[in-house]
This record gives structure tokens, sequence and C-alpha cells, in this order.
């Protein structure tokens, strides 16, 4: 009996692995076969490029070649082949005015494509959805489309989304699909939408202001990603709000302060240095680490004295941080005199170590 089952087990695995040759092998033959009709069909590319040089020109299209284009998209190859252009033709940014005249020409054939739903399928669902970034067209019936496929399950969908929705630069639009499936993105690093969002289009100040509107009543995990991509793109008129969180002292969430004593040491505001001074004295060294360097910007005598005191600190990267902050403030002759009169044997060996790295810098 047992004979009998592994044999039974044996040939059904033979023929599971022989369906699944059968599938690759139809589906490559079928790839092949769309790749010659393409390279058949190769002039269309041409006649779209001749479109796109009468568009530069400051020409119009004759009706009729609309109308036979029109005709042509109605194929699947001409349509992927029309897209191949305006995939190409984006990369060049002396084309991309152009491309949203150009597409709105045809934006009644695209709506056709959304509303009878003909382009069915998860794949053909992430192309326009991928698409339609590139067509860069802010209309109801395409956001909302969009808006509507990050219901799906499928990541790579949601991404295509997302980076479309930043491509078409509407701000309320792409701020509201941000924040509502930011979450969905828990298994990503926060780098990857960052990446997303710095290729918005639109507007930065207007989806800035979306975005920090309810700063403080979101969730942490949202704060973190908009200090995080506020690190990347500057945004002044957040940093109010920074401060007011870092004054309210949220150990609650320590990664969220450590982000925005992170977003100060790349970009110093005058608001922040009381607030980073005694973050300098806090009983964690991760915050005193990152103020230490974040206080580099500020050579007033309050903050000269408090990293003189730091380079006496009980952990090194926070002495290394504080003596590199003051090396930065020119003062290399008070420097000198501290290590002289200094009684703490860290203090001045840190101090020594950062002037003979300042030294090798400008050697």
């Amino acid at each position: 009996m047992q004979v009998f089952i592994i044999s039974l087990m044996i040939t059904f695995f033979i023929y599971l692995i022989f369906c699944m040759r059968l599938y690759l092998s139809y589906r490559i033959r079928k790839d092949q076969r769309h790749q010659k009709q393409l390279m058949k069909h190769a002039s269309f590319k041409v006649e779209i490029r001749e479109q796109f040089d009468t568009l530069r020109m400051g020409n119009r299209l004759s009706q009729e070649t609309i109308d036979q284009t029109e005709k042509c998209l109605k194929s699947n190859i001409y349509f992927d082949l029309f897209n191949r252009v305006i995939e190409e033709l984006f990369l060049i940014e002396e084309y991309r005015p152009i491309l949203k005249v150009y597409v709105e020409i045809y934006i009644g054939f695209l709506q056709r494509v959304i509303k009878l739903d003909k382009r069915k399928g998860e794949i053909e669902e992430l192309k326009l959805a991928k698409l339609f970034g590139y067509y860069q067209m802010d209309l109801p019936f395409i956001n909302q489309w969009l808006l509507k496929k990050l219901n799906k399950n499928s990541m790579y969908l949601k991404l295509n989304v997302l980076t479309s929705l930043a491509q078409i630069g509407n701000s309320s639009i792409f701020a509201k699909a941000l924040t509502s499936s930011y979450k969905d993105f828990e298994l990503y690093n926060n780098k990857v939408l960052i990446g997303i969002m710095q290729q918005f289009s639109g507007d930065y100040d207007e989806l800035n202001r979306f975005l920090i509107r309810n700063f403080k009543e979101a969730e942490d995990d949202f704060q973190l990603l908009l200090i995080q991509y506020f690190t990347v793109v500057p945004c002044p008129m957040v940093e109010k709000k920074l401060c007011e969180i870092l004054s309210e002292g949220r150990d609650s969430h320590k990664e969220i302060c450590l982000s925005i004593i992170k977003y100060f040491a790349n970009h110093p505001n005058l608001e922040s240095k009381s607030i980073l001074l005694d973050y300098l004295k806090h009983n964690e060294w991760e915050y005193r680490v990152l103020s230490a360097k974040a206080l580099q910007y500020f050579s007033e005598e309050d903050v000269i004295n408090q990293l003189f005191i730091a380079t006496g600190d009980s952990n090194w990267h926070v002495r290394f941080n504080s003596a590199m902050a003051l090396c930065n403030f020119n003062i290399n002759q008070r420097i000198k005199e501290y290590i002289l009169q200094s009684k703490d044997y860290y203090s001045r060996d840190i101090l020594q170590y950062a002037l003979s790295l300042k030294e090798k810098s400008f050697q």
C-alpha cells in the first residue's frame, strides 16, 4: 500500500512539473509572438513621434490623423506601442510639457478604456496605473480610478498608483492617497514612500500644507514618515510644529523626537537652539549625540559653554560630536587653552583628537 501511495505522489509531481513547463512554454511563445508583432508595427511608433514633433513646432494635428490614430489604438498592439513612445519621451525633460498636450487629444479614448474596463486583469491594471503617471493628466476620472485601485491587495499596484498620483501633481489627491495607504507599506522602508513623494510634480508648498494640517494629531508612524520626508525635502512651515513636539518631550515615541533632532541637525532653526541645549543634558545618550551635532550651527557663548561641558560626557559619541561642533566654530586657540586648563582626561583627549582631524582636513 505504501509503495502505491509513493508511486502515486511521484506521478502527481511529475504531472505538476509537466503542466508548469507547458504553461511556461506557452507564455514564452506568446511573449515572443507579441514582440514580433510589435516589431512588425514599429512604423506606428515613428508616426507617434512625428505627431509629437508636429506639436513641438507649434502646429496642430489634423482631424484625419487623430481619427486614424484612435482607430489603431483599439488594438492592444498599437496601444502598447503608443505607450512605449510616451514612456520614452517622459524621460526627456523637454518633451514633458508636450506630453500633456498630446495625451489630451486622445483623452476621450482613454476615458472609454476606463469606462468600458477593456484592459482587465492585474497585469493590465499595473500597466495602466503606471501609464497615467506618464500622461500627467489631472482629471477627475483618472484620479478616481487610481484612488479606487488603492483598495486592491496588490502592493505593486499600490506603488504604481502612488507614483502616478505624485507625477500627476494634484496636492489634495496625493495627500489623501498617502494618508489613507501609508499603513499598507509597513513592511517597506520609509525610503520607498519618501522616494515616491520626491517625484511629486505639483506645488510642494501646497502639498506640505495638506500634509501638516493635522500633523500633531496624526498617528506616530505617519508623523515619523513626514519628518523623515521633510529632512530630505526641507519645509520651513513645519519647523514650528516640530519645535512644539520636541519641547513637549514626547518620550512615549522616542523615534519621533530623535527624527526631529536629525531634521534640525540638517536644517538649523534658531527657535530650536534652546530646546537642543536642553536635550544635550538628556538622560539618554542618543538624544545627547544628535543634539551635540545639531548645535554646530550656533556659535553663541551659551552653546559653546555647554558643548565644552559635553566633551566630558560618559558617552564617547557625545564627546566626539561636541568636540567636532566646537571645532566648526573656528575657536582653535580657545579650545587649546581649555585643553591646558581642564582636569578632565576624556575632555582633553577628545578635543585634541577633533583638532587633529580638522588640521588633517585642511592639509
